[in-house]
């Protein structure tokens, strides 16, 4: 479904999409129905961690991709948090899945839309650093 974003007008002009890893998912779909019937133009997209992702579909216009990915992902895997199991690269394979999505998903042209879309801000949310699991970086 196409939507327009950025046009200055409808009745909300700021969007925010909290985290949770792959439960802030459902905002991407959310918005794919919602977008249109609502007039969703906002001049400023806010994600926290994992909403990011999904804001960033959004922008993109490519939150099936996103969250098809991501469910591909989590098919092949019977766990996502493993904080004290990383790989040859360091992360765990929740920040290694994360890593793959934007990846595959946030092309080139896709990254070029997202730049000429509102303005968009970003949180990364993390544990506080004097209470990290076991080998979380």
């Amino acid at each position: 479904m196409a939507h327009v974003v950025g046009s200055i007008g409808g009745p909300f002009s700021q969007l925010v999409m909290s985290g949770g890893g792959l439960r802030c998912l459902w905002q991407g779909g959310f918005l794919d129905i919602a977008c249109d019937p609502l007039s969703l133009s906002p001049q400023r997209v806010i994600g926290v961690s994992g909403g990011a992702l999904s804001a960033a579909g959004f922008l993109a216009h490519c939150g099936g991709d996103v969250l098809d990915r991501f469910l591909d992902l989590a098919r092949s895997t019977d766990h996502n948090l493993g904080f004290d199991q990383v790989n040859q690269d360091g992360l765990t394979l929740h920040q290694s899945a994360y890593r793959r999505v934007v990846g595959d998903c946030l092309t080139r042209d896709r990254q070029e839309t997202i730049a000429g879309a509102p303005h968009f801000q970003i949180l990364i949310a993390r544990p506080p650093s004097g209470r990290r699991p076991p080998g979380f970086r």
